[in-house]
């Protein structure tokens, strides 16, 4: 009889034992999967930031780029008017030589209308 209580004691020790084994591996693969899954969101978050760096890196080029455009164009546009003024100085200057040609007259003139109008053209485009 004693036998037989040890032997029964032996087998429920070893289904305990094995049930405890069997909710640790549970435990485990619950754990594994959940690390996975934060591994996964990790993974998920990373790419949208760098996603969302790479677009803001190729708006701060192409915003570099049309600032660099925009000031060269400020600067031709400068020019432009230093150029206008020259020439509608000039107009009124030589107007009033009597040893000038009036034709000279009327092509500097002409000059400076035509440059005038470019760059109200140009300041025109420029607020709209």
């Amino acid at each position: 009889m004693n036998q037989k209580f040890q032997q029964e004691e032996q087998e429920e020790n070893e289904r305990v034992t094995r049930e405890r084994l069997a909710r640790i591996a549970k435990q485990k693969r619950i754990e594994r999967e959940e690390q996975a899954r934060q591994d996964a969101i990790e993974a998920e978050n990373k790419q949208k930031i760098a996603e969302r760096n790479a677009f803001r890196s190729s708006v701060d080029e192409y915003v570099n780029k049309r600032e660099k455009d925009t000031d060269r164009r400020q600067v031709w546009c400068n020019w432009l008017q230093i150029i206008l003024i020259i020439l509608t100085t000039a107009t009124a200057s030589i107007a009033g030589f009597d040893g000038i040609s009036r034709v000279y007259v009327a092509l500097v003139g002409f000059a400076a209308a035509t440059l005038g109008g470019i760059l109200s053209y140009l300041q025109f485009q420029e607020k709209i």
